[in-house]
């Protein structure tokens, strides 16, 4: 008994390498949480902020939202740790495929604005330009302090933490769709300087009640939920003890039903895109999924009461075609053509089309043509086709890794990739943050293992 009991952490970390993102021979020796490393310690801080906290609605005097400041903090101690520490504590730089993608499209962000200076500065929307700028900025010092930070064998005990605050925000959405309490908002009150949304606990003019959890737009919520989905959705269907898999069911429907209760058409196709590239990637599950599918249902009807129908009617063919969201979105391919005509390359400058002075363009996409012409959005596109090859040869000079451990990642990139042409994800901030995360993760995959302790990561 003594032995099978000595042997379990052993297999349940060897189940998470296999099914999270990398197969390494790194010991994970100091590796999060068993660390004494500052480093990754804060960027497990700020994910719990990411997910826990509604930090747009909060606005610091002289500060403005919380975390541009805390990211400030942890770039401050990763620049101090790459002058002054040496060998294992200090942080590894390795520049990937990834980083060259996102400075590229970062580069063209910056060249939209650069070239239309003077047009911006006239219609008085070079200070908004200036702060997306200075957002993407964050986003990609986000990724590279991920990327240098993080370990291999620590990928997939962050995928963990990332699995559990998901559920947090899920169980809390599922509340607050049946009982209108939305903690974390609530809990914000309290704090100075904070704004809850107009139409907390509302019904829209659809009937839906809004279900924010705390995020920015019951929107975001169902993306950030539908991008974790992949990472539980995976090991349900590879884990081959059945207790296991039923307590991987069970987690993969309480996210499911999180999605749900947003009762977004986007959150629900996103979450079925991420579910078809995972089957795609492991054709021999298919057979799994159809019980555990009915297992999902059973789950949902549960915990979520409603949710499914509400959704089922909004995806009616004549409610579909009739929808003032469906008929706004078809607008916007005419009302962007003038503007895309005049700057067909970069475009009119990176954040510089305020919505609600034009109009709304529910289509990251097109946002970009706009905003960084075809030139900035092929940079964008080959980031996302960038981050899932990364994904499907994290070490260089490897062989492919098997489907199982590439599944999770690609299929979340493919469900944020699909998100963008719902929404603008990019003026979301917290699932603009999960995703460069996500990211960084697969960064620190392509690091490899930590073979001399002059290029471990810190």
């Amino acid at each position: 008994m003594s032995a099978v009991t000595a042997r379990t952490p052993s297999r349940l970390r060897e189940s998470a390498r296999r099914t999270f993102l990398i197969a390494t021979t790194d010991t994970g020796e100091d590796a999060w949480p068993h660390t004494t490393r500052v480093l990754p310690w804060l960027l497990a801080g700020f994910l719990a902020m990411l997910w826990l906290l509604p930090f747009r609605a909060i606005y610091l005097p002289g500060v403005g939202n919380p975390d541009r400041p805390a990211l400030v903090a942890i770039a401050g101690l990763w620049l101090a740790a790459l002058a002054v520490v040496q060998g294992a504590a200090r942080p590894r730089v390795q520049v990937t495929r990834l980083h060259a993608a996102i400075s590229a499209f970062f580069v063209c962000a910056v060249a939209s604005v650069a070239l239309n200076t003077d047009v911006l500065a006239n219609l008085g929307e070079l200070g908004l330009a200036s702060k997306k700028l200075v957002l993407l900025a964050s986003y990609a010092a986000f990724f590279i302090l991920v990327g240098s930070v993080i370990r291999p064998a620590e990928i997939p005990r962050f995928v963990g933490l990332v699995l559990g605050l998901a559920t947090i925000v899920s169980v809390a959405a599922i509340v607050e769709y049946r009982f209108e309490v939305n903690p974390f908002y609530d809990l914000a009150a309290n704090l100075a300087y904070t704004v809850a949304p107009s139409d907390l606990h509302e019904i829209d003019p659809t009937g839906r009640t809004t279900v924010y959890g705390p995020m920015d737009h019951p929107l975001e919520l169902a993306l950030m939920l539908a991008l974790v989905l992949p990472f539980a959705l995976v090991p349900m269907l590879e884990e081959a003890r059945h207790s296991y898999r039923l307590r991987w069911l069970l987690l993969t429907g309480v996210l499911l039903a999180g999605v749900f209760v947003t009762q977004r058409k986007t959150g629900l196709i996103a979450a079925g895109v991420g579910a078809l590239a995972v089957l795609a990637l492991r054709p021999r599950a298919v057979r799994r999924a159809v019980p555990l599918g009915i297992g999902l249902m059973l789950i949902l009807h549960l915990v979520a009461p409603g949710a499914m129908g509400s959704l089922r009617q909004q995806l009616e063919p004549t409610r579909l075609t009739s929808t003032k969201s469906i008929g706004d979105r078809s607008d916007d391919y005419d009302a962007i053509v003038p503007d895309l005509l005049r700057h067909p390359a970069l475009g009119r400058g990176y954040g510089s089309y305020e919505p609600y002075k034009y109009r709304i363009l529910d289509n990251q996409y097109l946002g970009l043509l706009v905003t960084v012409g075809f030139v900035g959005t092929a940079a964008y596109g080959l980031l996302l086709l960038t981050a899932m090859a990364s994904a499907r040869r994290p070490v260089p000079g490897a062989r492919p890794l098997p489907a199982r451990q590439i599944a999770a990642p690609i299929a979340a990139v493919a469900a944020f990739a699909v998100g963008g042409a719902l929404f603008d994800v990019l003026a979301f901030p917290h699932v603009t943050y999960s995703f460069f995360f996500l990211l960084g993760l697969v960064a620190a995959a392509r690091a490899g293992p930590h073979s001399n302790p002059t290029s471990r990561g810190g």
